[in-house]
């Protein structure tokens, strides 16, 4: 039997009530290195598991405040409580903790050296993280959470740290910090299945660094472990990597999984009509991109690229149509002022084919440019 005391405070709010709080453990201190949370049950699921073997914890007799504090937190989330100043859920900071009075030490590395900073520190560099992030400094905030992880880099106690940071570097296109970033957290994780949410982010940090593959496995792995949670998305996310890589057969089949999942976001259309086009099944993209008109509107992509797969049927009028809709919309959609330049230009009218290849150059678009030098013999200088 063990007492153990602590103290709390909120994370969402900072408030403490200066109580030292105590609970008490049944059984022996060496049997909180095998269980997640404080109950008796799992004490017991884990000595059936087999898992109070000697060689499991290297014979270790102590456990850490970094543990403790992970367990108290499981505890917490268990019996429910809440912050009695907010009213928000079970995510406390633990301090004072002791196990029969003594003190319990904070983390060491693996060469069992002092960490850098100490437990109270990591705290206060936390909440400075917090404040960088909502001012926008991501630099600062990056470096708070990075003074955490440098001493305490396995500590499951600080696994948020890791996917807060992963964050502030997909906001700056860091997508290998990303990645890096998602996999320490998964593999801080006993059963990684049961977050799935770290799959479906490293999926898309892999896809947009161009990793297709390792993108469609973090994506299948959402798939079979959260169907519901995750579902809808993370087929349509999955169907974008097969059509990056021209498996168009394979998109088209999650797009539509997708789809049956959720009908009500336009962009599973929107994506399916592209693979349609890349087909050259232009009648079913239009039926598509219809679809996608129908729930938004104002999705200029959709205009757009509707706009260019009737181009591709020869019917102008309704492409000139869908491209000054969708200009109408953004009148900085350059490829709609190009493709209707070309529209123009294709129907002899050179007047409005000059002035739409003059707009999309002014954007920014390279082929119009070349269009106008080309077409009308005319050298573009933006300045």
């Amino acid at each position: 039997m063990a007492n153990i005391t602590f103290k709390r405070r909120c994370n969402f709010c900072e408030f403490t009530d200066g109580m030292i709080h105590s609970i008490i453990w049944s059984h022996g201190v060496e049997s909180l290195l095998y269980t997640d949370g404080l109950s008796d049950l799992q004490v017991k699921i884990f000595i059936g598991k087999g898992k109070l073997d000697k060689n499991y914890y290297k014979t270790r007799k102590y456990i850490t405040k970094s543990e403790m504090s992970y367990k108290l937190e499981q505890w917490h989330t268990d019996t429910k409580h809440i912050c009695e100043s907010c009213g928000r859920g079970s995510d406390f900071y633990f301090e004072d903790i002791k196990i029969d009075g003594e003190l319990l030490k904070d983390d060491i590395d693996v060469k069992h050296n002092e960490p850098l900073i100490k437990s109270e520190q990591a705290h206060e560099h936390f909440s400075r993280a917090l404040q960088y992030s909502k001012q926008g400094n991501y630099n600062l905030a990056i470096r708070e959470y990075t003074s955490i992880l440098e001493s305490y880099p396995k500590s499951y106690k600080y696994r948020d740290v890791y996917f807060r940071r992963a964050q502030l570097y997909e906001k700056q296109g860091k997508f290998e910090l990303v990645i890096s970033d998602y996999t320490n957290y998964i593999n801080l994780v006993e059963d990684s299945t049961t977050m799935p949410e770290l799959f479906f982010y490293r999926g898309l940090a892999y896809s947009m660094n161009k990793n297709y593959e390792l993108a469609i496995a973090d994506f299948t792995t959402v798939i079979i472990h959260s169907p519901y949670q995750f579902g809808s998305d993370a087929f349509n996310n999955r169907g974008n990597n097969y059509q990056k890589q021209g498996k168009y057969e394979l998109a088209i089949a999650d797009f539509t999984s997708a789809i049956k999942k959720n009908s009500n976001k336009e962009a599973f259309y929107f994506n399916r009509a592209n693979a349609y086009v890349q087909q050259g099944k232009y009648e079913l993209a239009i039926v598509d991109y219809n679809e996608a008109i129908k729930i938004n509107p104002m999705y200029d992509e959709v205009l757009n690229n509707r706009g260019d797969t009737y181009f591709r049927q020869n019917k102008y009028e309704l492409a000139i149509t869908d491209f000054t809709a969708a200009i109408k919309i953004n009148p900085n959609l350059s490829e709609a002022f190009f493709t209707r330049g070309e529209v123009y230009y294709k129907l002899g009218n050179e007047e409005f084919s000059i002035s739409d290849f003059k707009m999309a150059a002014s954007l920014g678009d390279i082929d119009a440019v070349t269009n106008l030098k080309n077409f009308f013999n005319i050298d573009y200088h933006k300045y």
